[in-house]
């Protein structure tokens, strides 16, 4: 499908091509970001195998986050009775499945196929997200350095009030 796996939590990449999947069905990042951070806070959770969603692989080892978001998406579209689809998906992701709901009603495959198609330019890797962060942290150093030059000046300014007050008496 093209869509990068990792274990917990969800990838860059990952999330990038869910974030362009919701925004085509009005469900913001912040929505899903809380949806999707619900599976690992609830990871062993026996509600998730209750409604046959495995949290572990054979082995023991947890899920890739994505893969289980694809199963919970699976199971709800699959719930016909709307009622029924809203007690599984409160159950699942709490308060949160209410923004999420619009996303509800496709299969498995038809969700790979529009993560898959996500174009590249709406796809963030690890390295550029590594790169705005950079980025985000030398702003950050910038103002800082510009806020002490802006004290450093006030102090001067301060300092050189008397001068300034005189020489404002000179040309009066």
């Amino acid at each position: 499908t093209g869509v990068q796996t990792c274990a917990l939590p969800i990838c860059t990449e990952e999330a990038s091509r869910w974030i362009a999947v919701a925004d085509d069905q009005q469900v913001s990042a912040e929505s899903l970001n809380t949806t999707i951070g619900r599976i690992g806070k609830t990871l062993d959770s026996a509600k998730w195998q209750s409604y046959g969603i495995a949290t572990r692989a054979a082995g023991g080892a947890a899920r890739d986050t994505n893969d289980i978001f694809l199963d919970a998406l699976d199971v709800l579209s699959r719930t016909k009775n709307e009622t029924e689809r809203a007690r599984i998906g409160n159950d699942l992701f709490g308060k949160s499945f209410t923004a999420l709901a619009p996303l509800v009603g496709k299969s498995r495959a038809e969700y790979e196929k529009m993560l898959g198609a996500v174009s590249n330019g709406q796809v963030i890797t690890d390295a550029e997200a590594a790169k705005a962060e950079k980025l985000r942290l030398a702003q950050d150093r910038l103002s800082d350095a510009l806020g002490d030059l802006q004290m450093s000046l006030a102090d001067v300014v301060v300092a050189a009030g008397p001068a300034i007050d005189a020489l404002a008496t000179l040309t009066e």
